[in-house]
């Protein structure tokens, strides 16, 4: 038994055959051309084949609900049309060399650009390039660049290592599915991935790669566990049975000098949430079954969805030097709630009270937004102060003593509670304006679509403030359970954030918790530095901050921004970010791209300390 250090990027248990793919050497030999134009549509031929089987793979990702992949199969898409770098190529063509050759250079060049940057995303970017390119020579040469287990005709040869027993599929028959295999290479291009026949693919192994290449990107939204850093990665695996681990505690017990003999009850069998990850050669029996049986007990070898986008995080959060915080804890007797200049800390988001019990699990840092308004949806009357007391409660019991963000109602747009767009009744006689009916009932009409803000979240709640000063009640009575922080939606003034403080000083004079706003409008981006003034923290919810930002209707298909140049996104964050330290107070990010591994490097180094995820 072999065991491997590596580093883990998908986090999860795989079991199976290894298959070694090899790298594919291409012949791009200068050869003068005496027919440029023929050379010319023979490359224009091949890029068309290429472009053909991106939109072939992305259809079908697209119609199995993937859209991580499909996104990034467009991308290559625009990519292989670039007027820039097919020119390049034809230009090279042009000067009598073969299309081979001219790819070659043309499309290296460029990735060699973006390489000399230093920046870690931009040299993602180069990989695709490469890819790119090697599909491009696949197609000009006629090479089957993913010949390697495409399909399920490719079976693994008989007789190959796995010493378990002298009968060796008897003993694997209860172990695991001998057609599922695990895929080693030095480095693995996302169209190989994508090449692969993903239903036997158990995970990934790898000597090179990174937490952010579409590779791993692909890899995460499938749920195949990856490690990467495999630094004995060889051709001589190829075969052999092997298990990965991704993401164990350091005090595992093994290591890169383990005993090939160590016995199986020293390898642990569930991942746990550092960036850890073992490949074992050639397990002896007694693993394979306790392996076989965890896989059993959890259904597969992979986290929680949650837990997976927390350790994943953390993995590739790691190794980024966080800043130094000149004011880490204004308050010395409390908890430092959300600072640590040592790290980032990743929190979970939650909607309903029941969660917490997975947040825990999963070993997430706290949580970073409890939405509260799924307490108000679907019911015919609003919560009372004692159903949400016990609901706030029984959240910061469960994660005491790791802080607990719980963000006000934000009703409206497409979050509707049928209690108030009724008819009226005693209690919500007051909402909205007649609406023009001649009987007498009124409707409420504050359920706004579009990018319209409306009567939505704060505006909502400064305008019913009955309801919302008994949820402020609830609130306060649950703080001396836990480490709570009261976060205000939509802000978009100081005077809106000035009065919610005023309520919550009318139902508590003691405030003891941390008073915090979320930064999702432009305007108070714009107006950071005041917020700041009146805040402890700062949360800014990416979702609501980029269709205000680039007036596009996320609840409208026909309406909305595609794939928009995010520098006018980032410079808002960033303009919060720098007001929030300068007011030494935190900031965090609770929207959808606080979980995209491709965008936490650059949060990281806008200065962000806490992502919800």
């Amino acid at each position: 038994m072999k065991i491997v250090s590596a580093i883990s990027i998908v986090s999860g248990t795989a079991v199976g055959r290894i298959r070694y793919i090899g790298k594919t050497d291409f012949d791009t030999g200068d050869r003068q051309i005496a027919d440029t134009v023929a050379e010319a549509g023979r490359f224009e031929e091949a890029g068309q084949r290429v472009i053909s089987d991106i939109r072939r793979m992305r259809e079908r990702a697209e119609d199995a609900g993937e859209k991580e992949t499909a996104d990034i199969l467009e991308a290559h898409e625009l990519l292989i049309s670039d007027r820039g770098l097919t020119d390049a190529v034809l230009d090279e063509i042009a000067a009598g060399h073969c299309a081979e050759f001219s790819v070659e250079q043309a499309f290296t060049f460029k990735a060699d650009m973006l390489r000399a940057t230093g920046d870690e995303y931009l040299a993602t970017r180069a990989d695709d390039l490469n890819d790119l390119k090697n599909s491009l020579l696949a197609a000009l040469t006629g090479a089957e660049e993913n010949a390697v287990l495409c399909g399920p005709e490719k079976n693994v040869p008989e007789g190959y290592g796995g010493k378990i027993t002298e009968n060796d599929e008897a003993a694997l028959s209860f172990t695991f599915d001998p057609e599922k295999y695990i895929i080693a290479a030095v480095d693995l291009l996302p169209s190989q991935l994508l090449g692969l026949d993903r239903s036997r693919l158990a995970g990934i192994a790898l000597k090179e790669g990174s937490p952010v290449s579409h590779t791993a990107i692909i890899a995460r939204s499938l749920g195949i566990p990856m490690v990467i850093g495999c630094a004995e990665v060889s051709g001589d695996w190829d075969g052999h049975i092997a298990i990965i681990r991704s993401g164990f505690p350091e005090d595992a017990g093994i290591g890169e000098n383990a005993d090939h003999g160590m016995s199986s009850h020293e390898i642990p069998v569930h991942a746990a949430d550092s960036g850890r990850a073992f490949i074992i050669i050639d397990p002896d029996e007694n693993l394979l079954s306790e392996t076989a049986k965890a896989l059993e007990e959890t259904g597969s070898g992979r986290m929680s969805e949650r837990a997976r986008r927390i350790q994943d995080l953390r993995t590739i959060l790691g190794g980024i030097e966080v800043r130094d915080n000149p004011n880490p804890n204004p308050n010395p007797d409390q908890s430092p709630f959300l600072y640590d200049k040592d790290r980032i800390r990743i929190y979970t988001n939650i909607a309903l009270p029941d969660e917490a019990a997975d947040a825990v699990e999963a070993r997430a840092d706290g949580i970073g937004l409890f939405r509260t308004e799924f307490l108000y949806i679907g019911r015919d009357s609003a919560p009372s102060e004692e159903e949400q007391f016990n609901a706030y409660r029984h959240v910061l019991e469960k994660l005491a003593p790791r802080p607990v963000i719980i963000r006000t109602f934000d009703l409206g747009a497409d979050k509707i509670a049928g209690f108030l767009n009724g008819p009226a009744t005693p209690v919500n006689a007051a909402f909205g304006k007649d609406n023009g009916d001649t009987d007498g009932v009124h409707t409420v009409k504050y359920a706004d679509s579009g990018i319209n803000r409306g009567l939505r979240g704060i505006n909502l709640a400064l305008r019913h403030k009955d309801l919302f000063k008994t949820q402020l009640r609830a609130l306060i009575r649950a703080s001396k359970y836990g480490d709570l922080g009261i976060m205000f939606p939509m802000i978009a003034t100081v005077g809106e954030l000035r009065e919610c403080k005023r309520l919550l000083t009318e139902c508590c004079r003691d405030i003891s918790f941390r008073v915090g706003t979320m930064i999702e409008t432009p305007a108070a981006a714009l107006c950071a530095e005041e917020l700041a003034a009146e805040c402890d923290f700062f949360s800014i919810g990416t979702n609501d901050l980029m269709q205000y930002t680039y007036a596009g209707d996320r609840l409208n298909s026909g309406n909305v921004y595609a794939e928009p140049d995010l520098c006018a996104l980032f410079k808002l964050i960033g303009m919060a970010a720098e007001a929030a330290h300068k007011a030494g107070i935190p900031v965090g990010v609770c929207g959808e791209l606080a979980a995209s591994p491709e965008y936490s490097v650059v949060f990281a180094k806008l200065g962000i300390d806490y992502l919800s995820v």
